[in-house]
Order: C-alpha cells, then sequence, then structure tokens
C-alpha cells in the first residue's frame, strides 16, 4: 500500500509492504518494510526505512501472546534511529480470574551527535476478576510503572527532563438491581519529575470516583458520577460531578454524550487539566465468551422471557369473565375484605393466605406450560431443519414423515389446567 500522512512537523509519503499469516491453529506472523521519503517543515529532508516482525500465539481459553519489535532509520542530515518493542500476555487461571501483562519500550537516537532524543519504557500487571456464579460484580485491578525522558524532543514538556512513576488503580461494578449499577474506582500515582536545573521532585496523586448508572429502558442510560483529585505535597484538591446519557448500538457498542464539571480526566498515567466541558464517548467491547459463559447467559435470558409471559398468561387469565379460578380468587379477596371490616383479623388473614395460593399456583402453572411451549419449539425446529435436509437430498418421504409429525405436534392444544 501507498500512504501520504502530514502533521505539524513533517509530511511522508511511504509505500508499505505487508507480508501475513498463521503458521498453525496457535501461532501466527507479521512481517512489514516500509520505505519513503519524509519532508520537514523546517525545510529538511529524509529517507526513511522501517521494518517490523510481529509473532502471536492464542491457545483459545488459556493463553494469549503477542511480541512486535520494530526499528525505523531516518538518514538525511542527521542520521536517526528509533526501536520500538511491544509484548503482552493474557492468561486464564481459572472461569472466574484472568491474569495479564503488557510491555512497551521506545528510544530514539541522534547518531550525528551521539546522544538520546527519547527513551520511553512501560510495564503494565493487571487481574480481572468475574464470578460467573455471581455476574452482579466485577473486579478489575492494575499495575502501571512508567519511565519517561522527554528532552528535548517532546516540545510539550520543555522543562520537564523525566518522569517516573507507579500507579496502582483498582475499580468494581456492582448491579444492585437490574436498572441500578454502581461503580467505585480508586487510584493512587507514586511519582518523581526532574525539571531542568533542579533534582527530582516526588508527587503522591490520589484519584477517587463515585459513578451511579441507570438503565431507564434497555438501550438507554443515565450516569452521574463525583471525582476527587488530591495533591499529598501541594496540599491541594479537586472535586466535582459528571453527567452522561448513553445508548447501546447493538450488543457490542455504546455511544454517549456528557459533560465534565471538573477539568481532570480519570487517567492517572497522563494526567489532563483541560477536560472540562461537554464530551462524546465511544466505548467498543470485543470478547469470546467461554461456552459455560454461553450457555449460562442462554439460560438466564431464556428464564426471564418465562417469566415475562406467564406473568401476561396469569393476567390473561385474571381479565376473562368466564374464568372459574379468577372468580375463586375474587371471592377470597372479598371475604378477606369483609372479614377485615368486621375486625375478625384471623379469617381475614386467612382469606388472603389463600388468594396468595391461588396466585403462586397459577403462576408455577402458567411458567410449567411457557417451559413446555418452548421445549416443543426447539423440537418442532429440529425437526424442520432436518426435514428441509432430506428434501435437498431427495429422501422425500422421510421429510413428508417428518412435517406431518410437525402439524400433529402444533395441532395439540397445551394450556394450563386451570
Amino acid at each position: 500500500e501507498e500512504e501520504m500522512a502530514a502533521s505539524k512537523q513533517e509530511t511522508s509519503n511511504t509505500n508499505i509492504f505487508n507480508l501475513s499469516g498463521d503458521v498453525n491453529d496457535k501461532l501466527g506472523g507479521l512481517i512489514t518494510f516500509e520505505r519513503g521519503e519524509v519532508q520537514n517543515l523546517d525545510g529538511t529532508q529524509y529517507l526513511r526505512n522501517a521494518p517490523a516482525l510481529a509473532i502471536s500465539y492464542v491457545d483459545k481459553d488459556k493463553i494469549k501472546a503477542s511480541v512486535k519489535l520494530e526499528a525505523r532509520f531516518d538518514e538525511g542530515r542527521e542520521d536517526k534511529r528509533q526501536f520500538l518493542g511491544f509484548t503482552a500476555i493474557e492468561g486464564k487461571v481459572g472461569p472466574d480470574l484472568t491474569l495479564y501483562g503488557k510491555g512497551n519500550f521506545s528510544q530514539s537516537r541522534n547518531r550525528a551527535l551521539d546522544s538520546t532524543m527519547t527513551l520511553y519504557k512501560e510495564f503494565i500487571a493487571g487481574a480481572a476478576y468475574r464470578p460467573i456464579a455471581f455476574d452482579r460484580f466485577n473486579l478489575l485491578a492494575k499495575y502501571n510503572y512508567l519511565e519517561d525522558d522527554y528532552l528535548n524532543e517532546q516540545v510539550d514538556f520543555e522543562d520537564i527532563e523525566k518522569t517516573q512513576a507507579h500507579i496502582i488503580s483498582a475499580e468494581f461494578a456492582f448491579d444492585i438491581t437490574e436498572r441500578w449499577q454502581f461503580i467505585e474506582k480508586q487510584a493512587i500515582r507514586i511519582g518523581k519529575e526532574k525539571v531542568t536545573g533542579f533534582d527530582f521532585t516526588d508527587t503522591q496523586t490520589w484519584l477517587m470516583i463515585h459513578r451511579l448508572n441507570y438503565n431507564i429502558y434497555r438501550d438507554w442510560q443515565v450516569c452521574g458520577e463525583y471525582r476527587r483529585l488530591a495533591q499529598r505535597q501541594a496540599e491541594d484538591s479537586k472535586q466535582g460531578a459528571l453527567i452522561e446519557i448513553a445508548r447501546n448500538i447493538g450488543p457490542y457498542i455504546q455511544a454517549g454524550v456528557g459533560y465534565n464539571f471538573t477539568d481532570f480526566d480519570d487517567n492517572l498515567t497522563s494526567l489532563d487539566y483541560t477536560a472540562h466541558g461537554p464530551f462524546i464517548r465511544l466505548t467498543g467491547k470485543f470478547y469470546d465468551r467461554t461456552p459455560e459463559e454461553i450457555e449460562r447467559l442462554r439460560k438466564k435470558q431464556e428464564q426471564k422471557r418465562i417469566e415475562q409471559w406467564s406473568w401476561q398468561l396469569v393476567n390473561y387469565e385474571l381479565t376473562r369473565p368466564e374464568s372459574e379460578i379468577a372468580q375463586e380468587l375474587y371471592y377470597y379477596f372479598y371475604l378477606g375484605e369483609k372479614a377485615q371490616e368486621l375486625g375478625r383479623l384471623k379469617a381475614s388473614r386467612k382469606f388472603y393466605t389463600k388468594v396468595i395460593q391461588i396466585g403462586n399456583m397459577m403462576y408455577r402453572e402458567a411458567q410449567d406450560y411457557v417451559g413446555e411451549r418452548l421445549r416443543l419449539e426447539k423440537e418442532l425446529r429440529k425437526y424442520d431443519e432436518l426435514a428441509a435436509t432430506y428434501y435437498k437430498e431427495g429422501r422425500l418421504e422421510e421429510a413428508r414423515q417428518l412435517w406431518q409429525k410437525i402439524i400433529e405436534e402444533t395441532s395439540l392444544n397445551i394450556f394450563p389446567a386451570w
């Protein structure tokens, strides 16, 4: 492919060659080579060559690992070299716990001056605890080590030569009900910065976020946050609120708009104090569920449908004027009211208990009926798929018999015995 790019510092025209493929069902690789010309805005030109090699290993539901090495050689008035390294690994300790680690390394050198222009190191270790048996709770924890030498190349940080930081964060989400969700995040950054002409200065920053989500209806959600950022050495703090409304777009994307009443974000790795004002958030989710999770989710959704349909059946039966069980239920309810008016509380409780027993019986029978109908639908769907296969294969008699069986089964009336 051919790529043309422009930025505030340079424009470039690059030819890119890629070769990628799978070695086997677990191992894959990528080789890339870039060659192009770079025109800097100060008038200098460079000839750029950039080879890269990447390897990935995936053993589904056990371990995922990837390594990428890249180099960039700029030849011109000043020869520059940049080396990049990336590695990541993720493994499942069990069905509930996942561990992961990631490392990044980048170094840029000026060969003419024999000096390092930039140096960046990052190491991340984390864990995700998502209990299958109690999916209302999720916990994420992460440790991040960051080392960044800005030197003279980073114009945004002219006074800062070097930064080192340890960032520890943890957050959990708890579904209080089907509509309400509470999220808590705590993070601390322990670091030091070296400003030109001075020694390292220690810093300790603490971030705290309380978030409450409310599902208005199915795909719509409103959210509110209270966040506080405190700096120990400066003995000051910032605090404020954030509001957001979001909507799910399909099962894997959520789009939201909101307003941040503070001027800081929630990332201690690179604090930004210009985050005040309106924002748009787009969240993507890419996740391979295990067979156990897929089956658990299917059963949960099916049970929810059974409950909804069961209540609809019960409500329908109670609205039918000719329903004998509805008449019996209303009769006991009437007797309970009369006994209560006469002060016969013991008799009143007895009649009301009878009403509850009849209602529970109706609901259980409705659940049994709906469950049986779902089982029958699955069975008939399998018959239909098999009959269609027989028909395509020319086995017409066998297909006819299966379709006849479907007709006979659907002609049967299965209703709760009320």
